[in-house]
């Protein structure tokens, strides 16, 4: 994780960074961001901008154990997040069904109730939640516990009530700034946990899984305008 001063002076907008910031906040008043206060002119006192570095030389897990293991060998999965945390649980399931994997993601809190309860040791349940204190992402979980399902959750919470429904807990460490209070950062930051969690499903049996990226794109390939 590193900051960025925003007292810097953009080459591009001959201003400091704070500035270009008070110029957005006035283009998107009609978002609710007239709300913020305009930035010091205080050198002392301007920001800075926290930004989190994913490093590509972190070495992958053991593909065959764990959340990875589980995806790869479950009969059934279930996907929930409640709000902009149910993206991340819909790119998931788009990336599983690519490959063939038996895979569903519910945006309606009832429906994932229902699925949770109907699962069983076969099936495995993801549960999206950034703080992991969202009340319908931990009663899909326990829901999925109960049935005896393997629980997976992804949060940017250092510990939350998620670590108690959860067989296992994949974390992300993220700083929302005052502009990005839309869960933008947490979210990218949760996508690129889906990433790697699908590479290292792939990896348990890359020639036969690949073969069914290849046959899924063909199948597409006609309406992409690229053939």
């Amino acid at each position: 994780m590193f900051g960025a001063w925003n007292g810097t002076e953009s080459e591009t907008h001959g201003k400091r960074w704070s500035a270009v910031r008070d110029d957005s906040i006035h283009a998107y008043r009609t978002q609710g961001w007239h709300v913020f206060p305009p930035t010091t002119t205080d050198p002392a006192k301007i920001p800075a901008a926290w930004f989190t570095l994913i490093d590509s030389r972190t070495p992958f897990p053991d593909p065959t154990s764990g959340d990875t293991a589980a995806l790869g060998g479950a009969r059934r999965i279930v996907l929930y997040g409640a709000g902009s945390s149910s993206l991340t649980a819909q790119d998931l399931c788009q990336k599983l069904a690519r490959i063939g994997r038996p895979a569903v993601a519910e945006t309606d809190v009832h429906l994932a109730l229902s699925r949770a309860a109907l699962l069983d040791a076969d099936s495995v349940l993801v549960g999206v939640s950034s703080r992991g204190e969202t009340r319908e992402t931990l009663d899909v979980l326990r829901a999925a516990r109960r049935a005896g399902a393997t629980t997976v959750s992804i949060t940017n919470a250092t510990s939350s009530s998620l670590d108690d429904v959860s067989d296992v807990v994949l974390r992300s460490a993220v700083r929302e700034s005052r502009l990005r209070s839309g869960a933008t950062a947490s979210r990218i930051a949760q996508l690129a946990i889906v990433d790697v969690l699908f590479v290292l499903v792939l990896r348990l049996d890359f020639p036969q899984l690949s073969e069914s990226l290849r046959g899924t794109y063909d199948a597409v390939r006609s309406r992409r305008g690229d053939h």
